[in-house]
This record gives structure tokens, C-alpha cells and sequence, in this order.
């Protein structure tokens, strides 16, 4: 997409244009200021008004693109190429002009709160004539042949339907077409081609294949576009294999926590969780989803701007060009909660999107609404000053909700830490965010949705929280990453960034470069597992970027200084562990009277001979953990290099793998190759069990390429 904001050059501007009073201006910006008094110094610039306003062009539909992508999609069809013919079909899709959407429908799905359908096939005006929308409607029909060629007989159905919603004229060409594809897909009793093309290649027995077969076929069976029988489909899997995101236990006042951890709090390391019970080794502890999301621009024509999954059969926002939806009810679901009101400046916005705060920002006060905001600000405000901080982000009903402003209202800004500068890029963000939702029009208005001219007091209402937001989200919000699960047993791939997301309660958790929990990838909902073993009322920790085996100490203080404004003080930067490939090979325990570095196998200390010439019942001791520990080692040992661990996932795997971590954790010097590759192994287990898509190794079996187009759905 071509850049139609250059925040850069804007700031740029502005800057050279007040240099003369630069000095006198930043004495105007410092952390003992409140956020209001500095945004509204800002707001009072007359230079600030005319460099940091926007231009916002329209992302206006273009029927001439649409026909030059619809002409193009063709060429391949007839080339047999229809991966590549869907994909240009669809993005002559997403540039044609499109009907508006019918809110009115008396549809018997569920409606959204504003009036959107979420029904599996959403109403588009029928009043539509072929001549209004001919590029959209041949492009859909267009589509569905590819579909009907490749085996995708419901998104075939999905998209000759949508076809006729949008004026195709030829109801007899679309009508054999629906007829063959219902023919393909046959009765739900009987295999069907796909079916019976699975059952010979794997000969007929699907539960005795690698877990990797069966899972692909598994995930093909969910996503609508191969059709399976219940009975083929229960046949792949087994219920234990099919994974689950949720907390089997969740905290009675913390829904998104497991039980077995706890909020509490300290001065010098804020509100945190800790263990209410000893936690092992691949222990859920948080399911959480997110309280707002945000792609990055390059992902905007790929991915759901709702649930941000990769979108291989988009359906297109009905006015901009920019982003597209996997399905119906995302759109209803997109549109009721922002993207209608944010498309009219999404092209401003989405330059944003390399400073994802700024977007996030924006998307939670579109969807909070100003009235709410007026509402909420001077309660949240009195809570900030008079509640301990422990009780912070609580409702009336003492619940801390990820899905309530309140939790992230109250998230740490680390204000006292920002310079006068920082303060300043921080309100140029808010002003031109502020500038953004009033060039919405839909951010500012009376109870009948009409837009209206805000007051001085409600620009810097909305200024002076964008302000504090933004600074709040720098230093809480987690990246979307594809994970890719390889064939290999040499492990996985974590791909690309395609955008961030906030999790109020995930974003309570320290770092720790040695953190004993990790969260998971990808969109909604998020899980966080524990990869060491923490005892009852240790802290549990995440990392911020970066951990002990990524980079080396100085630059992970350094990260962690520039971005989160403080020193990191775990046991891996006080004991500045060596890079990775300086791990020892060998495992050493801990003696059991001293804590010094022994043989498992001997249990000999050199220290306590010299203080304590009668060690034997040290020894003893040393060489009974000694035992346990290479017993456990060759057991998980036996299991990473095993076909089965390659093939899936086991229980029993599991326990061997959580055990070889809980001895090291508690008797092995730290670090050592073995205990970073049992930590690695654990996180391959748990991809596993989330969302992911395989990747696939060439036949040299040199790099990992060719992308598997499916992923894991979220089930019901």
C-alpha cells in the first residue's frame, strides 16, 4: 500500500518550524507535569495546528484496479495456476465497489450493537443491480470456480451466494455450478472425494499415521474448505489430541488466571503474580483474550482485521480498500466495534502502524466511546489516587476483567522514567491522534451519533488520556507472530511480526531473562505456560524481548533500559551467563551442604572436604540426587530423539520433559546446554497444542519453505 502519511517528515516540519523556542518549549514538558497541562501547552501552538494535522486521502474502492486484478486472475485460471487466480480474484474483491451492508435485515443470527448480522451469510441490499457492482459480482463467481476446482466446496457456496447478492446477471451458469459443487461434496454420510483421496493416501488407517498427517488433515476438516465426514473427522483424532486453550482452574477473583497463581505486590517490583502452590513445568497458568488488537500495514490485506488470522478467502469492508475480513461475522463483529468508524482515516492511521501504540490508542477510545470516556475518567482517576495498589483495575465486584477499560487504565506508564523529550513525542503522538478521531466524525458526537465540535475541555480530556495511554502501551502490549510448526525434530520457527495486541492481564507479569513462563503466539486467546519450575509464593515471570540464550547480557540490559527503564537483576544478568553456544555440555549439580558445583555421578565436593573432613553423609546425600537427576536426563533423552515425540504429542512425554526441568531447576547448576534444550523441547510440546501452521521440509532438507495455507481454527 502506498504511504499517504509520512509522520516522520510532518514532525520533521514542525520542529525546524519552532527550533527558536525549542528550549523554552520542553520546559514545558516534564514528569512532574500532569498529562493535561502538557498536551494542552501542545494544543495552545498554532504551529502544531498546521504541521501535525493530517491529510487523509480516501481509500476509495477503484474499479479500474478491481478489472486489471479480475483480467489478471483469469490468465492464471486458464493456466490451471488457481492459487494464484484466487488470490487476484480476491483482491479485485477487496478494490471493487461494494454495496452497503443491509442493517436492517431481519436475519435470525445474532446482531451485534450496531445492528450488523451474525448470521454465516450476511445480508447484502438485494435492490443491487448488475450494472452497479458488475467487477465485485464477477469476481466472486469467478472465485467460487477456483473453489469448486481446489475442493473448497463451502467457501464455493459462500462465494456463488455472495455473487447473486451483488447482481450477477447469469443465474443459470451459477445454478449448475451450485448443483456440481453440492454433488462434489455429497451426503454427510458418505466419504467424499477429499475423503476418499485421504483414506488412500494414508492407506486406510488414519490413527496409525505420524500425528503431523493427521493433524493436517484434522485442521483441512475445520476450516471449512475440504468438506469430512463426523466420522472421518473423529477418526484423525483422538478427544486427548485436539488442544484446548483454558485454564482448568481459573481464579475466583482473576478469570484469566489458573488458580495456582495470585496478584501481589511489592514497591520495588510493583503489582505481580506469584505461585499460590508449587507450579511444574507446562502447567497452563493464563488464558486471556485480548482487549484490542492491531495489525501491521503490510498484514492488512492478508490477515482479519478483527481476529487477525491469515485470510486466504478475505471478504472486503464494505466502503475502503484496505483491509479485508475471514468471514460474515468478523465484519459485523469489525465494524460494530471500530473499523467503521475508523475507515474513513485508515490511510492516515495506518502509517501509524510501525508505532502500533498510537493505532491501539486510537482503536480504544473508538470503541470505549467519548461519553463512556467523560464517564469513566474521574472515577478511574480518584480510584488511581485513593486505592492501594494492589486493588487497582478491580470493578465494584472486585473482579479484574480483561475485557474492562478500568484494567488497562491502570497498567504502570513508567512516567517518572520519560525525559522532557520523550514527554514531547509522546503528546506530538496524542495530538495527532486527537486530530484523527475528530476527523472521524465519529468519535465526537451527541447521543444521536451526530457529529458535533468538541468543547477545549474535551479535547484535552481526550488529549491528555491518549497521552497517557500511549505511554502505558508502550511498555504492555505483546506482539502477533505466525509460529510454525516443522516436520523436523530439530524444532520450530517463530515467523514475522504481524501486529500487537493488549492483554491487561498477561501485562501484570516481570521479566526475567530467565523467565519461568512463556506466552503463546498468534491471535485470541492468548496462553501463558510455565517452562520452569516455580515453588509456592515465588514470583512468576515472562520476558520482555529478549532471553538469556538470545542475546548477551549488555545487550539485554540495554534493551530492556531503553525500552522498559530499568536495570535487569536476574540470576542470567548478575551472573552474566555466556552466550549459548558457551553453554557446558556437562550437567553439574549443586551440593546439597554448599551449593557448589559437584559430579552427579560421584557427589565428591571439593569444598566441603576441606571444612567438613566427615562429608560422607553429604556425599550420600549428593549422589542419591546425582542418580535421580542422569536417570531423568536419559529418560527425556530417550524421548527428544524419539520417533513418537516427532510424531505428537503424549502425556507421558510431557511428565519426562516437565521432571528433567523441575530437578534442574532445583539441583543443577544453571545454565548448561541440557537445560536450554529441555526448555526448547518443552516449548515445542506446547506449540503443539495452540495455533499454528506447518512448515514443511524441502526435499534437501536445508532450510524449512512451503508454507501450509491452513490454521488452527479456534473451536467452540
Amino acid at each position: 500500500m502506498e504511504k499517504t502519511l509520512n509522520l516522520k517528515a510532518m514532525i520533521t516540519k514542525f520542529l525546524k518550524e519552532i527550533k527558536h523556542k525549542l528550549g523554552e518549549t520542553m520546559t514545558h514538558f516534564d514528569p512532574e507535569d500532569d498529562e493535561e497541562y502538557m498536551f494542552a501547552y501542545l494544543w495552545g501552538m498554532h504551529e502544531a495546528h498546521r504541521f501535525l494535522t493530517p491529510q487523509v486521502p480516501a481509500a476509495a474502492k477503484s474499479q479500474e484496479s478491481a478489472e486489471v486484478c479480475r483480467s489478471e486472475g483469469n490468465r492464471y485460471y486458464n493456466m490451471g495456476n488457481f492459487e494464484t487466480a484466487r488470490s487476484l480474484y480476491s483482491k479485485g474483491i477487496m478494490l471493487a465497489p461494494h454495496p452497503s451492508l443491509n442493517e436492517n435485515s431481519s436475519s435470525r443470527g445474532r446482531t451485534t450493537p450496531g445492528g450488523l448480522s451474525l448470521q454465516d451469510t450476511e445480508s447484502i441490499d438485494n435492490r443491487s443491480t448488475y450494472e452497479d457492482y458488475d467487477t465485485l459480482a464477477i469476481c466472486y463467481a469467478n472465485r467460487s470456480a477456483v473453489h469448486l476446482e481446489l475442493g473448497y466446496f463451502d467457501d464455493c457456496l459462500r462465494d456463488i451466494d455472495l455473487a447473486f447478492q451483488a447482481g450477477y446477471p447469469d443465474e443459470t451458469k451459477l445454478m449448475k455450478r451450485k448443483v456440481r459443487c453440492l454433488h462434489a461434496r455429497g451426503k454427510d454420510d458418505k466419504p467424499s472425494k477429499m475423503e476418499m483421496l485421504a483414506i488412500r493416501h494414508l492407506h486406510g488407517r488414519p490413527k496409525e499415521e505420524t500425528f503431523h498427517e493427521r493433524f493436517r488433515l484434522y485442521q483441512q476438516s475445520q476450516t471449512g474448505g475440504h468438506i469430512f465426514t463426523e466420522t472421518f473427522r473423529k477418526s484423525l483424532l483422538s478427544e486427548s489430541e485436539v488442544p484446548t486453550s483454558k485454564v482448568s482452574d481459573p481464579h475466583p477473583n482473576i478469570p484469566a488466571l489458573s488458580s495456582a497463581v495470585t496478584l501481589s505486590y511489592k514497591p520495588d517490583r510493583g503489582r505481580h503474580i506469584v505461585t499460590a502452590r508449587d507450579v511444574y513445568p507446562g502447567e497452563t497458568l493464563l488464558v486471556e483474550d485480548s482487549f484490542c488488537t492491531c495489525l501491521k500495514e503490510a498484514s492488512l490485506a492478508r490477515r482479519c482485521t478483527t481476529c487477525c488470522t491469515r485470510s486466504i478467502n478475505p471478504i472486503p469492508c464494505p466502503t475502503c480498500s484496505l483491509v479485508v475480513f475471514c468471514s460474515e461475522e468478523c465484519r459485523a463483529r469489525g465494524l460494530a466495534d471500530y473499523h467503521e468508524q475508523e475507515c474513513e482515516v485508515l490511510p492516515a492511521l495506518a502509517a501509524f502502524s510501525g508505532d502500533t501504540p498510537c493505532v491501539l490508542a486510537f482503536r480504544i477510545l473508538m470503541r470505549l466511546s467519548f461519553a463512556r470516556l467523560k464517564e469513566l475518567i474521574p472515577r478511574l482517576k480518584k480510584e488511581a489516587e485513593t486505592l492501594p495498589p494492589e486493588k487497582l483495575g478491580f470493578n465494584e465486584d472486585g473482579i479484574y476483567s480483561s475485557y474492562d477499560f478500568r484494567a488497562i487504565y491502570h497498567l504502570c506508564s513508567n512516567k517518572q522514567h520519560h525525559t522532557n523529550k520523550q514527554l514531547f513525542g509522546r503528546c506530538i503522538e496524542a495530538f495527532i491522534v486527537t486530530k484523527l478521531l475528530e476527523m472521524s466524525r465519529r468519535y465526537f458526537v451527541n447521543s444521536r451519533g451526530e457529529p458535533v465540535c468538541p468543547s477545549e475541555e474535551d479535547v484535552l480530556l481526550t488529549g491528555s488520556t491518549l497521552v497517557s495511554l500511549i505511554m502505558k502501551l508502550r511498555c504492555n502490549i505483546f506482539t502477533i507472530k505466525d509460529l510454525q510448526v516443522s516436520y523436523n525434530i530439530t524444532g520450530d520457527v517463530v515467523g514475522a511480526n504481524v501486529g500487537t495486541k493488549v492483554l491487561a492481564t498477561m501485562s501484570l507479569l516481570n521479566h526475567s531473562c530467565n523467565p519461568s513462563a512463556v506466552p503463546s503466539y498468534g491471535s485470541d486467546p492468548s496462553s501463558l505456560y510455565a517452562v520452569r519450575f516455580i515453588p509456592a509464593g515465588e514470583e512468576v515471570t515472562t520476558f520482555y524481548g529478549f532471553r538469556y540464550f538470545e542475546k548477551d547480557t549488555s545487550a539485554r540490559r540495554h534493551h530492556l533500559l531503553i525500552h522498559y527503564y530499568f536495570l535487569c537483576k536476574c540470576e542470567a544478568c548478575e551472573s552474566d551467563w555466556p552466550e549459548k553456544s558457551h553453554f557446558p555440555a556437562e550437567v553439574s549439580m549443586k551440593c546439597v551442604e554448599c551449593a557448589e558445583a559437584v559430579s552427579c555421578k560421584t557427589g565428591e565436593c571439593r569444598r566441603c572436604r576441606v571444612e567438613k573432613p566427615k562429608q560422607g553423609d553429604v556425599v550420600r546425600r549428593n549422589k542419591k540426587i546425582g542418580k535421580e537427576i542422569l536417570r531423568t536426563v536419559e529418560a527425556y533423552t530417550h524421548i527428544r530423539n524419539s520417533q513418537r515425540f516427532m510424531d505428537g504429542n503424549s502425556e507421558e512425554d510431557r511428565e519426562v520433559i516437565s521432571k528433567v526441568i523441575e530437578l534442574m531447576d532445583r539441583h543443577v547448576v544453571l545454565p548448561c546446554k541440557l537445560y536450554y534444550e529441555a526448555q526448547e523441547t518443552l516449548q515445542v510440546y506446547l506449540n503443539r497444542a495452540g495455533k499454528f501452521m506447518y512448515v514443511i521440509p524441502d526435499k534437501k532438507e536445508e532450510n524449512l519453505n512451503d508454507l501450509s495455507r491452513f490454521y488452527w481454527p479456534l473451536l467452540a
